[in-house]
């Protein structure tokens, strides 16, 4: 039976960040194999979103089974239960009165409508397009002042509940995102618009859930009364208002009569016709549904739209993405079961299958890299030497970079500075490829100890560049 193909969700998303990691520590000879495997079937989607989802369907686990998918499972769980519990507190804060007290209309009208309607509009204003932003820099800052008060900023503190595992699972989600603000910062707010909706919906829908229950298990009557001497005409021109979209369903019932309203208002002391200030229900649960249930349902089936379109176009830019993209159209080499030794390796094939296009423009970082190494592994490259100034290095923005040096020697401060200014001097999303020689410059291997790459990981972790993988060269024991 065929599998259904992955979507471009927030479960595939945190299952192909995951497999993405792990792929970074799979010796090379199984990657051969794996790819190898499912390269006519990986070689169909056009996108690059489509090529990576449908690796990680047929190399890992189904992405509903993923840890990361189960924490931010857990944690949208206990934010719908925060909201249900708001919910349903606020609305019996309003609309339960003791000794059949009759409710004051204006409680539910500002609260459950008029305050709903604004924060609909604000709402509104965090789904403003970038150009528009670009065009009116203030609303972008006001955007960020509304995205700090966001009630999608709960899941943060409800994963403070959740187990040890998963609290720093979730902390690790959070870090890498931050590490790169301003690469997954659309990301980071369709994240935020779509756990905010999910609760404001859940909020809303509590409200109404709860008012159907008191209006079925209590005698429940509405009157207004202020202290201020409000006409009777203002009333009635108010749920006219309020009553436009959804009074031609049944004016009778829906529209509060003048009789009605004449008759709620409300004078301690003085007799009150209970019966029928019942009536008023029908427009407040009409009101509820359209002011309040409605507008949050097309804001969540929105923030839904956008985060899916969102994460497709992040999936891509996902750290070590764009080298397993580059390795699944790298040529084809022959498979095995067992792992290869160096002496059948070819350097040029398991370069480019590492993720190395041959492309890329290649850089001598040391001095100890002679040539005849450097044309050990890029036989058909010319090198590009360090000039002297960096306003002298001039780099294509597009095309992607291998930055060759030696893998014993670890990264010093002026390696990582050289690693960000050829990332100052191309674009974001251009791939550099550090090449690790395990020569020295007498050609001796030297790559035997494993704490060599563990150096450059941590050093390299700092730059927090999601497009900068290591490599490590294929060792060959023949001399060119």
């Amino acid at each position: 039976m065929k599998q259904p193909s992955l979507k471009p969700n927030l479960a595939s998303l945190l299952s192909l960040r995951s497999a993405l990691s792990a792929d970074t520590a799979t010796p090379d000879h199984q990657k051969y194999d794996q790819d190898q495997a499912y390269r006519n079937i990986l070689g169909k989607p056009a996108t690059p979103t489509a090529k990576l989802l449908l690796w990680l369907q047929h190399t890992h686990l189904a992405p509903n089974t993923s840890p990361l998918h189960k924490t931010a499972r857990a944690t949208t769980f206990l934010l719908i239960i925060l909201a249900l519990i708001l919910g349903c507190s606020a609305s019996l804060s309003v609309f339960l009165r003791p000794n059949n007290t009759p409710i004051n209309i204006f409680l539910p009208i500002t609260f459950f409508i008029l305050l709903q309607l604004l924060l609909v509009l604000l709402n509104l204003i965090l789904f403003l397009p970038p150009t528009i932003l670009a065009r009116f820099p203030f609303i972008a800052h006001f955007q960020d002042l509304l995205l700090s008060l966001s009630p999608g900023r709960f899941i943060t503190l409800l994963s403070k509940l959740l187990p040890l595992t998963s609290r720093t699972q979730f902390q690790a989600l959070q870090g890498d995102l931050l590490s790169s603000h301003t690469r997954f910062a659309p990301l980071q707010k369709s994240i935020l618009l779509y756990y905010a909706a999910v609760f404001t919906f859940t909020l809303n829908l509590a409200i109404i859930i709860t008012f159907i229950i008191l209006l079925l298990t209590n005698d429940l009557s509405f009157a207004y009364a202020s202290t201020i001497d409000i006409p009777q005409s203002f009333i009635q021109n108010l749920t006219q208002s309020l009553a436009i979209p959804f009074a031609w369903v049944n004016p009778n019932i829906l529209l509060p009569s003048d009789q009605l309203i004449a008759n709620s208002r409300y004078i301690p002391g003085s007799a009150f016709p209970h019966t029928q200030a019942r009536a008023w229900y029908p427009f407040l649960l009409a009101a509820l549904l359209t002011y309040g249930l409605l507008p949050r349902l097309l804001i969540f089936l929105l923030a839904s739209y956008q985060l899916r379109k969102t994460i497709t176009q992040t999936i891509p830019i996902l750290p070590h993405a764009q080298a397993l993209l580059n390795r699944l159209q790298s040529t084809p080499i022959p498979t095995s079961q067992t792992p290869q030794t160096t002496d059948n390796i070819d350097p040029i094939s398991s370069n480019r299958t590492l993720g190395i296009p041959p492309s890329a423009t290649s850089i001598i970082h040391d001095d100890a890299l002679t040539l005849n190494q450097f044309n050990r592994y890029f036989p058909n490259s010319t090198p590009t030497s360090l000039p002297s100034t960096s306003n002298t290095l001039n780099l294509e923005t597009d095309t992607p970079i291998c930055l060759i040096t030696l893998l014993y020697q670890p990264p010093t401060l002026e390696t990582l500075n050289l690693i960000k200014l050829i990332r100052s001097k191309i674009n974001t999303t251009t791939p550099i490829h550090v090449a690790l020689v395990p020569f020295d410059h007498q050609n001796r291997t030297v790559s035997t100890n494993p704490n060599h790459l563990k150096h450059w990981q941590l050093k390299t972790r700092s730059l927090a560049d999601p497009h900068l993988t290591l490599t490590v060269l294929q060792t060959t024991q023949h001399n060119p």
